[in-house]
Formats: C-alpha cells, structure tokens, sequence
C-alpha cells in the first residue's frame, strides 16, 4: 500500500469555515511569531477598589498624568504608588448619577475631563479640583470623543451631534462689564448632523473626527473657520455602520470596528485613515452573526513586542476574538477556565499596559513577560485544519510526531495531545506529556 507523509499545522490562527464540518481550526491565548506559536500576555492584579458595582471607564490622562477609571458611580484618579514596584494608588475625586451604564471619557487641553455615562456630561476639572454637570444645548448625551481641543459629544436617538470650544468644558456666566454675555461651552453652530441617519458614535482618529451612525460614517476635520471650524469631508464616502460605540478602537496605524450593513452579516473592519477594508473571513464573520447579544461587546486595541493586537469580547456570548494586525490572523482569548478573557478595557501608561475587567473592581497589569493569569495557567490550545485524503478516501495513521522547544518559565507546564477522526467534532481521550 502507497505511504503518505501528512505535515500537521501546528502553527496558525484561528480560521473556522462558515461550518463546523469544513473546519474548526482554532487558536486559543498565543498568536504567531517568528514562525511559532507563543503565549499571549498574561496579567496580574495590582489593586482592588472598594466598589460595589464594576468598572464602567477607563482612561490616561497625558497631561494630568493620571490615569481615570469609573466604577460603579464612583470616579477615581488611578496614579503609580512605586515606579520601581509597579504598585498603584487611587483616589475617590467624584461620583457620577449613575452606576451601571457604559461610560466614555475625553478631555480638553486645559486640564477639564468630560465623562459621558448616556444620561449626563459630568466634567472634573483637576486644576481647579471641581466636579459639574454641564448641559450641551439639552441634549442627552450618547457618545463623546476629543479632537484637537475640542470635545464632541452626539445626541441619543439622534443624528446630531455638538462640539465644546477649544480648551471649554464649562459654561462662562455672564459677568459684566468684562463678560457681557454668558460664554457657553457648547454653541449652537458647532455642530453636524449625520443625514437620516442615527449616531452609534464618535471617535478620534489621526485628528479627524468620524461620526458613526447605523447604516453609514461621516468624516469631520478643522478647516480652521471662525465659526464651526469642524467641517464634513465630501471625499470619504461610507456606506455602512457600527455594530455599537464600544465595538470601536484604535491604535497608532489602524481604526477598527466591527461593521453592520443592512444587507450583509456583521464584519470587522479596518482603516489607516483613508476609504476602510475588511479583515474577517466567512467563517470569523459567520461566527461573529451567530453570537449571543451581538450587539453586547467590548473592544480595545494595544501594541506589544512589536504586534499590533485588536481585541473584542461579547461577554453574553462567552467569547473574545482577536486580531494579530502583523501575523494578519484571527485567534481567540480566554480566561483561566476557557471562558471570555477579562480585560474590558486597556490603557498604556508610564511604559505598561493597565486593564479594567469585566468581573471585578481591581486594575490590572498585562505584560508579555507575565506567564500565567494572576497565578492561574493560562491554557493555550491548537486545533488544527482536517486532514483529508485529496478524494476523501478513508486513510489510517499509525503515529504522529510533534516537536516542541519550551523556554524557562516559573510554571510547571505540560502538554494534552487528542485526536479528533471526524473532522473536528469530537476528540478522543487526552495523552499528557509534562514538561520537564
């Protein structure tokens, strides 16, 4: 009988086809580098904030250098206790009407911070140490975002949105005779609309203000007017939304989202600053269309070790995807337990990455070098792509060989091996080989 040499892949992403049957091919906590498979950071807890509700916001202030985050109604100013220790302190500065609703942050360059919880727009301005509401022409808030000193903010349920004066969050009352008239911090002709179109939200990207609605995306930017400097962008045309406002992200290079058409399944995409491209395969968007809640999901990006990484959680669904921009592939994260990965949201600050999680008040560090979750084993699984005979005739295999190189870590390790003879859908028992 003729012999066949299969070669496994055991270095890929996670590529499932739109059915389970075509493949499952799956990659959980490591992505590709250098031609291997290695971990994806792993985290540890740094402090626990006496809270009883979670983490709603999280932000870096770079001029106030600080970081904030919202948890429960509380605000908190987050700063480094011991720079050598990597330790962090915080301090309650104000609370907000709210204790559950998502939360978005901006600030201006005159030291004001606006938190828009959907109901609100409280502004804390640390150099004056006050916390207020502000009104924006009555609206009620939905989505914020800052640009070049300006700081937007869109109307719920609404396709308007309004923008501050430069480096004004707060009303100036009348105060005769050196101010004649109130100053207010939101005039009505900064504004824009978004057509027939409802506003999801807003964002800043490469000092460009994108305006994402449900069924299309508009580009603002400075032409430097006296009145309404923020100016429509005729050249970009977008014909398609946002899933939701937290779906959104950015990073130096790219501004991703998952997209919403009205005539397609959800899909991820992705631009430098110009007309966006999609990212996600049949089988990634397929996925993505039949999740739990889909419109439910959080997403942050952040550059480590030179990879850029977007990563997306749909807490309802169980699930976290994420994208390798540099290895241009899919793979999926978990926790300890193989549920959703914890982080909701990640912020880089004094040269570390500090996240928010999903599931309790404490802040915590990631880093590549930390190699389990907070003492737990990070489980790190390869499934790979069926391997069919070219006429899908029944073969056997009478062994397989996997070669693996392993650095030094603090964790004793070791390796589960199964096969699976129906494609995928089911695996025998697991073969256990520690690592020594």
């Amino acid at each position: 009988m003729p012999t066949n040499d299969f070669k496994i892949d055991i270095v890929g992403g996670s590529n499932p086809g739109k059915h389970a049957k075509i493949s499952i091919e799956s990659t959980y906590n490591m992505y590709i580098s250098d031609g291997a498979l290695i971990s994806y950071p792993g985290y540890k807890k740094l402090i626990t904030i006496d809270n009883d509700y979670l983490p709603r916001a999280f932000y870096v202030s770079t001029l106030g250098d600080f970081m904030v985050a919202v948890i429960g109604d509380g605000i908190y100013k987050i700063t480094i206790a011991n720079e050598d220790l990597g330790t962090l302190t915080s301090d309650l500065i104000g609370s907000l009407g709210t204790r559950s609703s998502d939360v978005q942050i901006s600030e201006n360059g005159a030291g004001q911070i606006a938190i828009d919880d959907g109901f609100t727009l409280t502004v804390w301005d640390y150099l004056k140490g006050i916390v207020v509401v502000t009104s924006v022409q009555s609206i009620t808030p939905n989505s914020t975002t800052d640009i070049l000193g300006y700081v937007a903010v869109s109307a719920l349920d609404k396709n308007g949105f309004y923008y501050s004066n430069v480096n004004q969050l707060i009303d100036i009352p009348a105060n005769p005779p050196a101010v004649p008239i109130a100053i207010p911090a939101f005039p009505v002709e900064n504004s824009g609309e978004i057509g027939s179109d409802k506003i999801i939200g807003l964002f800043e990207f490469k000092e460009q203000l994108w305006v994402f609605g449900q069924t299309s995306i508009k580009i603002w930017s400075d032409r430097g007017l006296d009145f309404n400097p923020l100016q429509l962008d005729q050249s970009i045309v977008i014909n398609y939304g946002v899933l939701n406002k937290n779906c959104i992200a950015s990073s130096d290079d790219y501004l991703c989202w998952i997209a919403r058409s009205t005539n397609s399944n959800p899909y991820i995409v992705v631009s430098d600053g110009g007309q966006p491209y999609k990212i996600s395969t049949d089988g990634i968007s397929y996925k993505i269309s039949k999740l739990k809640n889909i419109d439910n999901c959080y997403a942050f990006m952040f550059t480590m070790d030179n990879h850029t990484f977007y990563q997306c959680t749909w807490p309802d669904a169980n699930f976290t995807l994420i994208y390798d921009f540099d290895a241009k592939s899919f793979f999926y994260g978990s926790d300890s337990d193989l549920n959703y990965h914890i982080a909701k949201k990640v912020v880089f600050f004094h040269n570390r990455y500090y996240f928010i999680s999903f599931n309790d008040t404490s802040i915590y560090e990631m880093n590549s070098d930390y190699e389990n979750y907070d003492g737990e084993i990070i489980p790190r699984i390869r499934i790979t792509k069926p391997i069919r005979m070219p006429d899908y005739s029944l073969f056997r295999t009478e062994y397989a060989d996997v070669i693996m190189e392993q650095g030094v870590n603090e964790d004793s390790g070791y390796v589960d091996t199964s096969f699976s003879k129906d494609g995928g859908r089911s695996f025998g028992n697991y073969i256990r080989v520690d690592m020594a």
